[in-house]
């Protein structure tokens, strides 16, 4: 039950992780359905709208900056993952606490 709950929990946060990166890529806008409207986070997205620092049609600094976010989201993605690993070890090990003696 614990390593349910745990995992549950962190699959939110990947899941939080991944729509916070839609949105500074741009891929998440306020006038689309009521579903994805739900995932539409302003403060984030309007990083990407045109003009801003990381609008994907940008030319500064070579058109660099608009892949900021995707570097963000794999750099967090590494952080979770490592994380996640450590969890799991010890989830794993708590579980087999019988099977060890």
């Amino acid at each position: 039950a614990v390593s349910v709950a745990v995992t549950s929990f962190m699959l939110l946060i990947a899941f939080f992780v991944m729509i916070c990166s839609l949105n500074l890529q741009g891929y998440m806008e306020e006038h689309v359905t009521t579903f994805e409207r739900a995932f539409y986070l302003a403060p984030l997205a309007r990083w990407a709208q045109p003009g801003a620092l990381f609008d994907p049609d940008q030319t500064e600094y070579f058109g660099l900056l608009a892949y900021v976010p995707t570097v963000l989201h794999v750099v967090a993605i590494m952080q979770l993952n490592k994380l996640y690993s450590s969890v799991a070890h010890k989830l794993t090990d708590n579980e087999n606490h019988e099977i060890g003696r």
